[in-house]
């Protein structure tokens, strides 16, 4: 979200922090594989609806920082540009 608000001259500037998104998105998919591991270990319906839930949200998530990436992965950042002349 906050990536979304910053000014197209700072994103020209200094990039989209890409490289925090992606490790974000590599948090959530952790996350999500150890909530379905615990859903199949329990037998408390309650739990592992609650549990599914959260699933489903992380996976709402997960898709909305994907789509964000892929819209923001092209865009053209003078720092990334600088930097891969050095």
């Amino acid at each position: 979200s906050e990536a979304k608000n910053r000014s197209g001259i700072h994103t020209f500037i200094t990039g989209t922090n890409m490289g925090i998104l992606r490790f974000n998105l590599v948090q959530i998919k952790g996350e999500i594989t150890t909530l379905t591991l615990l859903s199949t270990k329990t037998d408390d319906t309650f739990i592992r609806l609650q549990v599914d839930n959260e699933i489903s949200s992380l996976k709402e998530e997960k898709l909305k920082v994907e789509n964000f990436i892929l819209e923001q992965g092209g865009k053209f950042s003078l720092f990334g540009w600088i930097s891969t002349l050095l």
